[in-house]
């Protein structure tokens, strides 16, 4: 008979009365409604009320609501059958077609039978219900218009607990049978209500806090009697933390594992010679033997040094598997390695590290060691040395220009003797013209002079006046042309003197930056 109501249009929702479509559904919903229907004509229970449910929550209606419960109904979920049919009857009222009314009045009779019903009133109202620890939903209660609500139960017993904040909470055990009603009439007093806590997980020696106060030793840690409410949790050892916010409930065991993090991390250090000084992360911590207990999980740089010993660094990783470690260095003597350049101010590079410039001395480790010596506009000069005794090693290298660099030096080199010996002819050119026009005017000049001095008329004396002054322009002109000269022999001595000289070197700002591929 169920199959008979959950395949005619009126229940699957067919008719236009439950249609979902006409209520504003779409067409998610009646490929759902469709699907459920299909499970349920073969019987596969489970799979019609997976789709019912589903076809519900996209669009809520009676119809769609009747479906889920015939399907609980057919799993033999007989409480949840019992309030979806009731619900059903509630929400359709006098829409529901006839003959759905009388099969569900049928069902609803025959399940009354067979389930048992809880009548709870709780003073003051809106407490929390639990059964056997588990939290019932308020969907799950029907409210009964003389106050309190109606549980529908599988018949057995239960214990029942009643709690609200503020109040202590009550327990007792229920015994619900079948067909009857069993009434439970409870008012909570105000007052602390109490549950427990267990903590696990993590390593087994670390301290258990709640709320400040130490609760246990060691994990897993059962805590007793913990008021209601939100507490701090805090799980702790020497190097790990951690921390979470639990919410205990009355008269029920709360259970949580601690995931313990790495909060700091602990190193010791063992350096040969023992006076040797320790530094991490570039801050020096102590000497030989030092132990740093407040060191941040990941990645530290240690570095020992002693005076007349190479420095020698180490990497060491702070994780939660090796929260402690033991590092052990040892020193050796350093020995000089002297570096000359030529040309000098070289950037020096030893075993891949950058050193400082040339000339220099570098204190290294006895052994061989690859030197490479850098210049800007150079060829990159290396070497591998290998320095043996207490005297240390000299090395002195010559570098060498790039090849385009050279190229371009000579064309320098062509162009400055070029313009040097051009200038140097136009210069001896101009001497020798000032030297003839210094010549001419002091010659002109005497004579003119005599000659005027010997004049008797005004006309003569005026005539020699002229030809003084124009000796005295040819004086003037040839000063000029002699201090060009001059000049032009100064610049073509700098262009001669400047072919022989080197390229400019241009040391960049920062040492070791390659610039165009050339240090």
């Amino acid at each position: 008979m169920v199959a008979f109501f959950i395949a005619s249009p009126a229940l699957a929702g067919g008719d236009d009365d439950h249609d979902p479509a006409a209520d504003g559904g779409d067409e998610r919903v009646a490929e759902l409604r469709a699907q459920g229907k299909a499970c349920y004509r073969r019987r596969d229970y489970r799979c019609a009320l997976a789709r019912f449910e589903a076809a519900y929550a996209l669009h809520p209606t009676p119809a769609m609501r009747f479906n889920v419960a015939s399907a609980q109904d057919k799993l033999g979920v007989m409480p949840m059958a019992y309030h979806l049919y009731h619900r059903y009857l509630e929400e359709a009222g006098g829409s529901a077609p006839r003959r759905v009314r009388v099969y569900v009045g049928q069902r609803m009779k025959l399940l009354v039978r067979r389930i048992a019903r809880l009548r709870i009133e709780v003073s003051p109202p809106d407490a929390e219900i639990r059964v056997d620890s588990a939290l019932i939903p308020p969907e799950r209660l029907r409210r009964l218009a003389g106050g309190g609500v109606e549980l529908a139960l599988n018949p057995g017993a239960y214990n029942l607990t009643l709690q609200r904040a503020g109040f202590a909470a009550r327990s007792m055990a229920i015994k619900a049978e079948a067909g009857r009603v069993t009434p439970v009439n409870v008012a909570l007093v105000a007052g602390p209500s109490f549950g427990s806590l267990r903590v696990v997980g993590g390593p087994a020696p670390a301290s258990v806090w709640l709320d400040g106060r130490r609760m246990a030793s060691s994990i897993p840690a059962d805590i007793p009697r913990v008021a209601t409410g939100r507490h701090q949790l805090r799980v702790l050892t020497d190097t790990h933390l951690f921390e979470e916010e639990v919410e205990i409930r009355a008269n029920s065991r709360t259970e949580t594992r601690a995931v313990l993090r790495l909060l700091r991390g602990q190193l010791t250090v063992q350096v040969m010679p023992h006076v040797a000084k320790v530094s991490i992360d570039g801050r020096q911590v102590g000497r030989s033997g030092v132990t740093v207990w407040d060191l941040a999980p990941g990645e530290h740089t240690v570095t020992a040094r002693f005076a007349g010993h190479m420095p020698v660094e180490k990497r060491v990783s702070i994780t939660t598997r090796t929260p402690r470690q033991l590092v052990s260095l040892t020193l050796e003597r350093s020995v000089p390695l002297t570096i000359q350049s030529d040309p000098p101010g070289a950037r020096v590079r030893i075993d891949g590290r950058w050193r400082g410039y040339t000339p220099g001395q570098f204190a290294v480790s006895r052994g061989p060691h690859e030197v490479a010596l850098g210049l800007y506009n150079h060829r990159e000069h290396r070497r591998t040395v290998d320095v043996g005794g207490a005297d240390g090693y000299q090395l002195t290298a010559r570098l060498t220009l790039e090849p385009e660099v050279a190229r371009r030096l000579a064309r320098r080199r062509r162009h400055l003797t070029w313009w040097g010996y051009g200038t140097l002819g136009v210069s001896a050119a101009a001497a020798a013209t000032a030297a003839v026009l210094l010549g001419v005017g002091k010659t002109r000049g005497d004579e003119n002079y005599e000659s005027y001095q010997a004049a008797r008329t005004e006309a003569d004396r005026g005539a020699k006046a002229e030809e003084i002054e124009g000796a005295e322009r040819l004086v003037t002109s040839g000063s000029v042309m002699l201090g060009a000269a001059a000049l032009g022999l100064g610049i073509s001595a700098y262009l001669l003197l400047s072919r022989t000289g080197e390229a400019p070197v241009v040391q960049p700002s920062v040492a070791g930056v390659t610039l165009g591929g050339r240090w």
